[in-house]
């Protein structure tokens, strides 16, 4: 049974579209929110929602024990963030399978938050997610309002309880004259929002965006789907429009571009995150495109290269003190490329 975690393998359109992650919160009836919680509250939940899961192959950890390589893992799948670690963490637990596509929160901010990832454009994040919500729901007493659906302790999570978020890289759409501002009311007219992966200065451009449903009170699921659906496969077609007229365009300087930056990834000794992010999207711009064949690349590569600088620039990483040094980050593209090269 092959060890990959999710993130190391490609889905569908995956030149464009990172990955696709459902959002389920759940609480549990007769249960103040975690913030307002005993610890002996907080136990309870916990053995009540694992007993809910216990079918299931998932391990439990105790979020204030999490330490060393298991905190880079967790870090590594997309599971937690700094905001994971604000404040105090006892009673707090995470469920979690082997490849890291599936984790449960236990009494973060509120009973139960499940998170379903997986790589490319899919609805299977969706149907994972919602079928162990279905489980907790057979076995737990949930709390639910006729009139306002499923309660959170956040208003925009209220409703459905459902987040669903696509990552996606758009370096086309990004170097278009006026093409970010153009997606962005497109997306808004579907009643989503689209935002940064992360915040950056001034002289760092960031290529990669997050796309999630603002609506979760006074729809249903079938509607954010259908609207998901089509808000990515507009994303793809402008994205692939805008690759298009930059090829027909400049076509040389980003076949130079392509080369000069594989090079400096493969061979470099010392390098940044945000230097890594950059050379890795004019390899993505051209990918695939004539004359690449000789260079020794793939989907998977350019997205786990592209995930792992990504989240090198999370505040987690600099609070947690697992930022990569420069020489770390080469070596560790280095692997990277080096691991399915034909020699």
């Amino acid at each position: 049974m092959s060890n990959a975690k999710w993130f190391e393998r490609s889905g569908r359109y995956p030149e464009i579209v990172l990955s696709s992650k459902a959002l389920i919160t759940r609480n549990i009836k007769g249960y103040n929110f975690p913030g307002r919680m005993s610890i002996a509250d907080k136990e309870e939940v916990k053995e009540k929602v694992s007993n809910a899961l216990k079918d299931r192959e998932l391990t439990m950890w105790e979020m204030d024990k999490i330490s060393g390589p298991l905190k880079r893992e967790l870090i590594d799948g997309q599971i937690i963030s700094h905001k994971s670690y604000a404040g105090n963490m006892d009673g707090q637990a995470i469920l979690t399978n082997k490849d890291m596509s599936v984790s449960v929160m236990v009494n973060h901010n509120d009973h139960i938050k499940i998170r379903v990832q997986a790589s490319g454009f899919t609805d299977e994040a969706y149907r994972k997610c919602e079928d162990i919500a279905c489980s907790l729901e057979k076995g737990l007493d949930i709390a639910f309002s006729s009139k306002y659906g499923f309660l959170t302790s956040t208003t925009s999570d209220t409703g459905m309880g459902l987040r669903l978020l696509y990552t996606v890289a758009i370096p086309g759409i990004v170097r278009t004259q006026e093409g970010l501002e153009f997606l962005k009311n497109k997306v808004a007219q579907y009643g989503w929002k689209m935002y940064p992966f992360v915040e950056t200065d001034e002289d760092t451009q960031c290529d990669v965006y997050i796309i999630a449903n603002n609506l979760s009170m006074g729809v249903d699921e079938k509607t954010v789907l259908d609207s998901g659906r089509k808000v990515i496969e507009d994303v793809i077609t402008i994205e692939k429009a805008c690759r298009e007229t930059l090829l027909k365009n400049n076509a040389f300087i980003l076949e130079n571009s392509f080369y000069r930056s594989y090079g400096i990834l493969y061979y470099s000794k010392a390098m940044t995150p945000p230097e890594a992010l950059d050379l890795i999207e004019w390899i993505r711009l051209y990918h695939g495109y004539e004359n690449t064949e000789e260079v020794k690349i793939d989907w998977d590569q350019i997205n786990n290269i592209t995930s792992c600088m990504l989240w090198q620039l999370v505040p987690l990483m600099e609070v947690q003190n697992l930022r990569m040094e420069p020489q770390a980050v080469a070596a560790r593209i280095a692997q990277i490329l080096r691991d399915n090269r034909e020699v």
